[in-house]
C-alpha cells in the first residue's frame, strides 16, 4: 500500500471514530407524510400521530416532525424528566414561537 493511500486510510478511520464519540444533545428524524396513506386522515386529529423517539444523550432532545401538506407541522419532542437542562414543554413553546416568527416573516414580505 502506497503511503498516500496509507495516510487516506488512516485519516478516513479518524473521521470515523471522532464522529461516533460526538454527544448530540439534538436528535431529529422526519417521518415521510405518506404515513397518512396508511394510517388516513383522521390520525391528524390525535397528538401523537407522527411517532416519536428518545434523545441520545440524557442531557439531549429526540425530536420525530412529519411535514404534511403545505399547513401542517406536526412535532413529537422527547427529553428525560430527570435531566433538569432539559424540558420538552417549553422546548415546545420555542419551536412554537419560532415557526410564528417564520409565519410572520413570510407575510410581510
Amino acid at each position: 500500500m502506497s503511503p498516500a493511500v496509507s495516510r487516506l486510510i488512516f485519516r478516513q478511520e479518524t473521521i470515523h471514530i471522532q464522529a461516533w464519540t460526538k454527544t448530540f444533545k439534538l436528535s431529529t428524524s422526519q417521518t415521510p407524510n405518506r404515513i397518512y396513506e396508511v394510517v388516513g386522515l383522521n390520525a391528524l386529529n390525535y397528538p401523537m400521530c407522527n411517532g416519536g423517539f428518545g434523545p441520545s444523550c440524557h442531557d439531549g432532545y429526540g425530536i420525530s416532525y412529519i411535514i404534511y401538506g403545505d399547513t401542517m407541522v406536526n412535532i413529537s419532542i422527547a427529553s428525560w424528566h430527570s435531566c433538569k437542562e432539559t424540558d420538552s414543554k417549553r422546548f415546545a413553546k420555542e419551536i412554537d414561537r419560532a415557526m410564528e416568527d417564520m409565519k410572520t416573516l413570510y407575510l410581510t414580505n
